[in-house]
């Protein structure tokens, strides 16, 4: 039943609500591709080039000579970092319309619910982006563009006037890669709430969960087969995290369900 003193909204008044909302969610990315346009796109640039962390340097990753393949080439690559660095920024103003949107129509123990999932889905998305940048992407050049290098190593050793091969990339498409994997870094770390909130739900229980998880698992490959550059690094390197985090929300759903007959069986006791 609904509770006295919540108002509930009219039809009318949910799309007038929703149209606000809307409005207000893109503003923040708009404010923030402004802002890393405009101020920070030469950081933005640079940072995804020329990562300097210890963990880039120590394994000794190749100096990159960047191409551009047309005279707008960088003028669109920084457009695209700048946009998909505010759409990262101000991710949390988004989430948070989206929320208030979603609040209108739930009780107040809804709102709880919510209230915490969106603020761990925040983190989970940040977590997933840096574990990329900080772990998988050094790895990733350093092996993809080693296998360049153990060319060379051979053709110096055995060869007379052969060719050698140059690190040299396309700018838009190096960008690209960083860029759109980190996104999906991101979103994938969201795993272990869809489990939860699957299981919340009803939708799903924890003996299905647990029945098909070879299922699961083969679904996750595939996804990150798709959702990655075609190298068998780059697809065990997100595919691997996911079953983690798979597990990891699993757990936490038996815990939760735990919890949740042994307070049932207290209050009937």
């Amino acid at each position: 039943m609904p509770i006295p003193d919540e108002k509930r909204m009219s039809l009318g008044e949910h799309l007038d609500e929703l149209r606000r909302r809307v409005l207000a969610a893109l503003l923040g990315p708009a404010a923030g591709f402004a802002v890393c346009f405009f101020l920070l796109r030469d950081h933005l640039v640079y940072a995804i080039l020329n990562p300097r962390y210890p963990a880039f340097l120590k394994l000794d990753a190749p100096a990159l000579t960047f191409n551009l393949a047309s005279p707008y080439d960088a003028f669109v690559t920084a457009m695209v970092v700048s946009l998909i660095a505010g759409c990262i920024l101000t991710a949390p103003w988004s989430l948070y319309h989206l929320w208030a949107f979603v609040a209108a129509g739930l009780y107040e123990h809804e709102r709880r619910h919510v209230r915490s999932f969106g603020a761990v889905s925040v983190v989970l998305f940040f977590s997933g982006a840096a574990f990329f940048y900080f772990l998988i992407y050094p790895v990733a050049v350093a092996f993809l563009y080693g296998f360049a290098r153990q060319y060379n190593e051979f053709a110096a050793a055995w060869g007379h006037g052969v060719s050698t091969i140059e690190p040299g990339t396309l700018l838009g498409g190096y960008v690209h890669f960083v860029m759109v994997l980190m996104l999906v870094f991101g979103l994938m770390f969201e795993m272990p709430l869809v489990v939860l909130f699957l299981g919340r739900t009803g939708l799903v229980d924890v003996a299905t969960f647990s029945r098909y998880r070879r299922h699961v698992v083969l679904i996750l490959v595939i996804v990150a087969a798709i959702v990655t550059p075609p190298d068998v690094f780059s697809q065990v390197a997100l595919s691997v995290p996911m079953w983690i985090l798979y597990e990891a929300g699993l757990l936490v759903l038996r815990w939760t369900e735990r919890r949740k007959r042994r307070e049932a069986g207290g209050s009937s006791s």
